[in-house]
């Protein structure tokens, strides 16, 4: 009897399993946006410089692939679509002459996006040479030159009166109000 019921217990448990059809597993693509280079001038030249790298769902790279790209805020994406290297890597260049965050996208084709922000800044203003040496060439000249001596006197006479700090430095404000006046 125990036999038989070893027997049954076998037979419920041991039996082959049936067989599965195995089906190949769907490949999922995965893009990786890493900024190179950002916060460039906002002058319609200055190139934000994005790589993508372009993987399966096991990290294996994924040459001769097409990705295409767009970009918000006005900035321009250079290029518009282009295959992965053979690392499964793309670069792409963002100019603008929008000031801020301008959002790159990339699209593989099989519909996977991905999106990195990168910034533009502003342009500096130019710079403009305040003071010009003037050089003494005639009379002229040297009346400007007496009338801003005396400008000098009656600056330091109230530098003296104020007791400010400034007096401590006077020689060489003075050696630059010659120079410059």
């Amino acid at each position: 009897m125990i036999k038989r019921f070893f027997a049954w217990l076998k037979s419920i448990y041991l039996h082959p399993a049936e067989q599965a059809e195995s089906q190949p597993k769907e490949n999922t693509v995965k893009l990786a946006l890493v900024s190179i280079i950002t916060s460039m001038l906002a002058n319609g030249a200055a190139a934000n410089t994005v790589q993508i790298t372009l993987s399966d769902n096991a990290d294996t790279i994924q040459p001769g692939a097409v990705v295409s790209f767009t970009a918000d805020n006005g900035a321009t994406v250079t290029p518009t679509s282009a295959l992965t290297d053979a690392n499964g890597q793309i670069t792409a260049s963002l100019v603008s002459s929008t000031v801020g965050a301008s959002t790159l996208t990339a699209t593989a084709a099989d519909g996977t996006t991905a999106s990195i922000q990168v910034y533009f800044v502003a342009v500096p203003a130019p710079v403009i040479d305040v003071f010009k040496e003037k050089p003494l060439e005639d009379d002229e000249d040297e009346a400007d030159a007496d009338e801003a001596e005396l400008r000098i006197e009656d600056v330091r006479a109230i530098f003296v009166k104020l007791e400010h700090p400034v007096i401590e430095v006077w020689d060489e404000v003075v050696a630059l109000a010659k120079k410059y006046l």
